[in-house]
């Protein structure tokens, strides 16, 4: 009985790394905001056909979402509903030019390498 609690003990004594992994961000609010933006732009039909697998992109910000502060996460919220506004303007122009500047920070470099890697 006793060897079982020691053993159960240095278990969970070894999985709190992995488990403190799990939940904690993978990714700084800045890079997280970045690569919502990115992701953003890349969901709006002018931007159709991209070569990225953007539902994977998706999944992982989503999952990103669930470790970041509320703050962080509306955020994102709020940068999504500002890009949806100028997707809906039609100036394509402009709209490539935020796109690059949006998809060129480094959360979008983690969001693509996330994509490649399959990390979800």
């Amino acid at each position: 009985m006793r060897f079982a609690s020691l053993v159960t003990a240095a278990a969970m004594v070894a999985a709190a790394p992995v488990v403190a992994s799990a939940t904690a961000p993978q990714m700084q609010s800045n890079e997280f905001v970045s690569a919502v933006r990115c992701a953003a732009y890349d969901s709006l039909p002018q931007f159709a056909g991209q070569d990225r697998d953007l539902g994977l992109v998706q999944l992982r910000l989503n999952v990103e979402s669930r470790r970041q502060s509320t703050a962080t996460v509306e955020q994102a919220r709020t940068a999504v509903a500002n890009v949806a506004a100028q997707g809906a303007s039609g100036d394509l122009g402009a709209l490539r030019q935020e796109r690059a500047a949006a998809c060129s920070g480094s959360g979008a470099l983690v969001a693509d390498r996330a994509a490649q890697d399959g990390d979800v």
